[in-house]
């Protein structure tokens, strides 16, 4: 990867300001010296330099000229053979644009980068005085050998003897040859214990067979005084059944005695006996509401005869009528006020609240600020695509927790097979290292089999709710292409359709409550 040209647009107290290093060598050493007086910007050229690379942190210091969302830093790279544009922008997600300001992932920067990371790349190509001296200490404060030391360097492990030495401690831990004491001892201990438990709660054969049959005897048993239980139970409830019509027989003798003399007369009809019984029920209404009207009509007619006839009241009948109705609706609407008062307070609240979250505090036209179907379609689009990014994150993430365990349990075996690095055979593996890097850099680069897969996982989700959301358009029905060809009314005309909505409503409502009062 090779740096042709460092643009820094609006970055520090830079503002469109170019470095170009111009073209790359044939012949000869491709190297660029930057010096310069102190405060200068040298160091902001190569923080500008990092930011592009890894992005802006959340807390950078290089906003005191441009603020936070006008920071803007370009460049023009050769990777892998390519000339390529990239700007970088101040943002939390997507920061990292092409030359058309088009969103790019940042794994097309990174793959030059053979897997350093910001602070590996600051530590290996960062280096002034203060640095050198620091390293330098560290290495004489170290343990190990010297070499290892270096290759640990150079390959961006400087932890790895410290490493070592916790992993070993841990294993020691768990079992050390001849000791009575570890993890491993302990456990041998609580299975011994498990065994024992297991041997005091086994049962031979011979017993299981004689409890499985008392067991089937005493459940036959059981069934069969459950079935005897049952029938006494049912004799019993006869029995009382017998007990309660005992009393009646009586009854019974003296209800024959008094229909024996009737035994010569004709059978009547049995649809009679329905009527008879049906005009008796008849008969007792008729009789029972002609005396509740007769009740209704003298008092009716005492109030009758009691009211003094105003001829100027009288006249005012179809007035009164009115203001009756007018009253009915004016106390609805009296008591409807403070809802529609506390909701219009809340409407209220939750736009400002959109307002400032979209940094637009005290709009006076909010309804200006709804985006259009095409602008809600790229939206989702775009989730869409981060919901993908997230899935490819994650597998890539799974992906280099499995390499870091398989490297760690690598250099384990290694250590422990005596095949530690040593400084003649220093420079041939790291030449192997660098090619093992971008080996692994190109095979991370090509992630097409991943965005397939997650293509493949996130397309079911997205038919369903593709599904879900042609349903909430109810009572309209179709297909996407239906939906694509339809013309959206405007805003405007959307919310003169909700007022006309809501009057309709409190008039309907306002019509309800005049029906009931005139049935009443």
């Amino acid at each position: 990867m090779r740096l042709n040209r460092l643009d820094l647009t609006r970055y520090g107290k830079f503002t469109d300001h170019t470095i170009d290093f111009g073209a790359h060598a044939v012949r000869g050493c491709d190297l660029h010296l930057i010096y310069g007086p102190n405060e200068a910007g040298k160091s902001t050229l190569f923080n500008g330099w990092l930011d592009l690379l890894f992005g802006i942190g959340a807390q950078s210091s290089y906003n005191f000229l441009h603020p936070y969302p006008n920071m803007r830093i370009g460049a023009e790279i050769d990777i892998g053979g390519e000339t390529r544009e990239f700007v970088r922008i101040k943002r939390q997600q997507n920061s990292l644009l092409d030359g058309r300001d088009q969103p790019v992932p940042d794994g097309a920067l990174l793959a030059g980068l053979a897997g350093l990371d910001r602070d590996s790349y600051r530590t290996m190509f960062s280096l002034d005085d203060e640095t050198l001296e620091q390293g330098g200490e560290s290495i004489l404060a170290s343990r190990g050998d010297l070499g290892e030391l270096l290759f640990s360097a150079s390959a961006g492990l400087g932890e790895l003897s410290q490493r070592l030495v916790r992993m070993r401690g841990e294993t020691e831990d768990f079992y050390k040859y001849r000791a009575r004491s570890g993890q491993l001892a302990e456990l041998k201990s609580e299975l011994a214990g498990l065994k024992a438990e297991r041997d005091r709660l086994d049962t031979q054969a011979s017993d299981y067979a004689r409890l499985t049959k008392a067991h089937e005897d005493a459940g036959r048993r059981h069934a069969e005084a459950s079935a005897e239980r049952k029938a006494i139970a049912a004799r019993l409830a006869g029995i009382d059944r017998l007990l309660a019509a005992l009393p009646r027989l009586d009854e019974r003798a003296a209800l024959l005695s008094q229909i024996e003399p009737l035994a010569d007369l004709p059978d009547a009809a049995s649809e009679w006996r329905e009527q008879i019984r049906k005009l008796s029920d008849d008969d007792a209404a008729l009789v029972a509401g002609g005396a509740a009207l007769e009740a209704e009509i003298a008092r009716l007619t005492a109030d009758l005869e009691a009211v003094a006839v105003d001829p100027g009241i009288l006249a005012l009948k179809d007035r009164m009528a009115e203001l009756d109705r007018l009253r009915t609706r004016h106390n609805a609407a009296e008591e409807d006020l403070s809802e529609r008062r506390t909701a219009l307070g809340r409407m209220e609240g939750r736009i400002e609240q959109l307002l400032a979250r979209l940094g637009r505090p005290g709009e006076p036209r909010a309804g200006d600020l709804l985006l259009d179907a095409a602008t809600i379609a790229a939206l989702g689009d775009l989730i869409d695509a981060r919901t993908g990014l997230d899935v490819r994150l994650a597998a890539a993430r799974s992906e280099a927790a499995g390499a870091r365990a398989s490297r760690d349990e690598a250099l384990a075996r290694l250590s422990e097979a005596g095949g530690a690095p040593d400084a003649a055979g220093a420079g041939q593996r790291q030449d192997r290292i660098a090619a093992l890097s971008r080996l692994v850099a190109t095979i991370q680069g090509e992630d097409h089999g991943l965005r397939c897969q997650a293509a493949e996982r996130a397309l079911p989700a997205a038919r369903d709710r593709q599904d879900a959301r042609l349903k909430a358009l109810a009572p309209w029905q179709g297909d996407i292409a239906a939906l694509q060809a339809m013309i959206p009314p405007p805003p405007d005309l959307l919310r003169r359709w909700k007022t006309e909505a809501e009057e309709l409503d409190r008039r309907l409502a306002a019509t309800d409550e005049e029906i009931a009062r005139l049935t009443l």
